[in-house]
């Protein structure tokens, strides 16, 4: 082996080994806010990942991992809330998969009560969100963010994708982590048409795992067609609309859909996604 793929190689273990022992996904990453360009600022993406806005977000604690399969059964078992299939995949140490939006609005508010902290989200499971108007989504619950909150919750699509550009120590790949997308990312050539345990793959610059494939994740914000709208200070999306964006490309994707500013949407209740998981943040009060 050459030295250089040597070092390399043992760089890649001590990661690996560094994190096995860590509660998955309990660690938490701190992330330093700052400005950044959003969007496809490479001009090989799609029309709804542009223009490029120049956008702040305030700083913000990140799961380091995908929540697993390990994590999410302990909140239906204590919840008796419905039991996601994991499609054959596996579970334990398995990003969920088949939750809805709204699964993992329940989750993250779970989470916060058992651990003493403030939940984000107000939930109304009667009266019907009047910002969404499409049929398609058969539970329309009216869900608010209260963001002095100190609680789980989901990333805004601007947290996102400026974590997983490595933050303040982006080096500016096209990948969470690097351009070479099998070094960083599952996707369908090297998947085997599976979901893989977390943190399997090299990490981005704030050693954050899989934000580029091996599920594509949940975020806060309603989807919007294009950036030309969006707020430059802390935005999380548009107010009205019935699909919420899902960011980081799957195990059953492309390359170019584990880009860090690729996006796209899915109605909040669908409960079908083998595909689509999701991570926690926290806001850094």
């Amino acid at each position: 082996m050459r030295p250089v793929m040597a070092t390399i190689y043992l760089w890649m273990l001590w990661i690996n080994a560094a994190f096995a022992q860590e509660p998955l996904p309990a660690a938490m990453i701190f992330v330093e806010g700052g400005r950044f360009e959003m969007g496809d600022r490479h001009q090989t993406g799609k029309e709804d990942e542009l223009p490029t806005r120049n956008v702040t977000v305030a700083s913000f604690y990140i799961s380091r991992y995908e929540t697993t399969f390990e994590e999410y059964d302990r909140f239906v078992e204590e919840t008796w809330c419905r039991r996601p299939d994991d499609h054959g995949f596996g579970r334990d140490r398995r990003p969920v998969i088949n939750v809805s939006w709204y699964d993992a609005i329940l989750y993250c508010n779970w989470r916060s009560k058992k651990e003493g902290l403030t939940p984000c989200y107000s939930i109304d499971k009667i009266n019907k969100d009047p910002n969404n108007r499409d049929d398609a989504d058969g539970l329309k619950w009216t869900v608010q963010w209260d963001r002095t909150a100190n609680g789980y919750r989901l990333p805004t699509e601007a947290e996102w994708e400026y974590a997983a550009r490595g933050g303040k120590k982006s080096k500016n790949y096209v990948g969470a982590g690097g351009n070479l997308v099998d070094t960083v990312g599952w996707r369908l050539a090297n998947a085997k048409v599976a979901t893989r345990e977390v943190g399997l793959k090299k990490p981005n610059e704030l050693l954050l795992f899989d934000m580029s494939g091996n599920v594509a994740e949940w975020c806060w914000d309603r989807y919007a067609a294009n950036y030309t709208d969006m707020e430059t200070d802390n935005p999380s999306g548009p107010k009205s609309g019935s699909r919420r964006v899902i960011r980081g490309g799957s195990w059953e994707d492309l390359p170019a859909d584990l880009r860090v500013s690729a996006r796209r949407s899915e109605i909040p209740d669908r409960t079908d996604l083998r595909s689509v998981g999701f991570r926690v943040v926290r806001s850094a009060l």
